[in-house]
């Protein structure tokens, strides 16, 4: 959403710089050119930064996460929250059903409750995007897939609209837009088996999207695993029994993660990354698809998130050759 917001707003103006957990360091950013910083910021440097003003703001969900750091849900919420407490144009996610501020906008999948804010209805096989009654595009016109990526959109015009952008040029900005890696990332088809990385899904929430997301029925294999930060998987469990016929797990918390898992997946203890894309692939028919969505940190066997996304694309290039 940030990088969207960024491509939108350059498209319109100069001197637009994006940063914060995406890119560049917030300070590193600091010029005399600069019309707009466009910052993806963590929960983590909002602990530090917690005066911050900002003309637009907006947290796009809550879900359960860093339960390792915080003392419980609450107070990690309450975290990101306070991004809106110097914000002069909110953003709001109607599903969060937060208490609204002068000024604020916003976005949801469902009809727009005034003329300004962003919606969707169903229409002919996706969903129809709205601001008030007024049709914008639908879903088919995008590259990016997925009713979370609809409503990432959604906000990233709401966000659009509060900076004053034009929005039929926010349009075809968006519908060039093909996302980021590691992101919901198509890597290709070997044998009529596809392979999907959504390394970024590192908590059960995420993880539960990139499954919808990608799946036609109950054909997902999917590697799992990793640091899973004291989180509790109940949200991801339809995802799971819905989609998921079975589930390869990596890293330091397989054992756990097996015994939150439902028991119809038969999951795998795969260990390594490299052994889960070799298991996924060999049990995988066609019409399958082997997705990395692991709901879970990397480092205990990863750098990064982007680490992992980018050894599981080598080995899948390898696949595909």
């Amino acid at each position: 959403v940030a990088q969207l917001i960024y491509q939108m707003a350059s498209a319109q103006q100069a001197g637009v710089h994006l940063g914060g957990n995406i890119g560049k360091p917030c300070l590193d950013l600091l010029g005399k050119d600069a019309s707009l910083y466009v910052l993806e910021v963590s929960s983590f440097q909002l602990e530090l930064a917690a005066a911050i003003q900002t003309e637009v703001a907006l947290v796009l969900n809550l879900a359960p996460d860093h339960l390792d750091r915080y003392d419980s849900v609450q107070a990690y919420y309450g975290t990101k929250l306070a991004l809106y407490d110097g914000c002069r144009r909110p953003v709001f996610n109607r599903a969060l059903r937060l208490p609204q501020q002068e000024g604020a906008l916003s976005f949801g999948l469902d009809a727009p409750p005034s003329g300004k804010d962003l919606g969707a209805r169903r229409s002919k096989g996706g969903l129809e995007l709205l601001q008030g009654q007024r049709p914008l595009l639908h879903s088919s016109a995008l590259k990016l897939k997925g009713e979370h990526n609809a409503a990432n959109l959604l906000a990233a015009l709401a966000a659009g609209v509060q900076l004053g952008l034009g929005m039929e040029a926010m349009l075809e900005t968006a519908k060039a837009f093909a996302g980021l890696p590691h992101r919901g990332e198509w890597l290709g088809a070997a044998g009529g088996v596809g392979f999907v990385n959504d390394s970024k899904a590192t908590n059960p929430s995420a993880m539960a999207a990139a499954i919808k997301s990608a799946a036609k029925g109950r054909n997902i294999l999917l590697i799992c695993g990793g640091v899973a930060k004291g989180l509790a998987w109940q949200e991801a469990l339809p995802a799971l029994k819905r989609h998921v016929k079975q589930a390869f797990i990596i890293g330091a918390e397989r054992e756990p993660i097996a015994r939150q898992l439902p028991p119809s997946l038969a999951a795998a203890d795969s260990g390594t990354l490299d052994k889960a894309v070799a298991a996924a692939h060999a049990a995988a028919r066609q019409g399958d698809v082997v997705l990395l969505a692991p709901g879970c940190a990397s480092q205990d066997q990863f750098a990064s998130y982007a680490e992992r996304g980018e050894r599981f694309r080598e080995l899948v290039q390898e696949r595909l050759q």
